[in-house]
């Protein structure tokens, strides 16, 4: 079952984890925005048992925009968030509420995009997930995201994502689509 929990002061602590320019001023719009509790599993195929996330990517004319998830993540475990599309090259950017930032364009399957977070660089809070466009096209269409945090050892910790510098320089589109929801909760193996 994941939790939902609520976090005020969600925007000051993004745009402050990496030096406010990954959503620029909609930050804002993710201060009242609802956090998941993350799943953990133990079993060891690839994705089981994650819970499946469907989302939308908009695009306003030449204006991309984002899809933004947040979740509660607990140390001890890695975390895993596999994105797939087949109606553009996505990127996948967490970031972590300690300034932590990972980023992926095509680790996963194809050109889709798969963000593995060790237990040794997951710190205890709210991450905030950003899907969108990997050079930050105005496209428009539906992904699919599967996530869920495993224990250390678990396949599905292999390949983790070095984390960025937190002031490294995103490019991240600037109007955020704010929240994403659960599809039908975790999937069977």
């Amino acid at each position: 079952m994941m939790t939902i929990v609520k976090k005020a002061a969600l925007a000051a602590s993004l745009s402050l984890a990496i030096g406010g320019s990954l959503l620029g001023g909609a930050t804002e719009a993710l201060a009242e925005a609802t956090v998941l509790g993350m799943p953990k599993r133990t079993c060891v195929t690839i994705n089981c048992q994650a819970t499946s996330f469907s989302g939308r990517i908009g695009a306003f004319g030449a204006n991309a925009n984002s899809s933004v998830i947040q979740f509660a993540l607990d140390p001890g475990w890695c975390a895993r968030f596999d994105v797939s599309a087949g109606f553009a090259d996505l990127e996948t950017i967490v970031v972590g509420p300690g300034g932590n930032v990972f980023r992926d364009d095509d680790g996963g399957l194809g050109n889709n995009p798969l963000v593995v977070i060790s237990s040794a660089n997951l710190t205890q809070g709210v991450h905030t997930v950003v899907i969108q466009h990997w050079a930050g096209t105005a496209v428009s269409g539906g992904y699919t995201l599967k996530a869920a945090q495993y224990d250390a050892a678990n396949p599905n910790c292999a390949g983790p994502v070095t984390p960025l510098s937190a002031t490294k320089s995103l490019n991240v589109s600037r109007t955020p689509s704010v929240v994403t929801t659960p599809n039908n909760g975790p999937q069977a193996d």
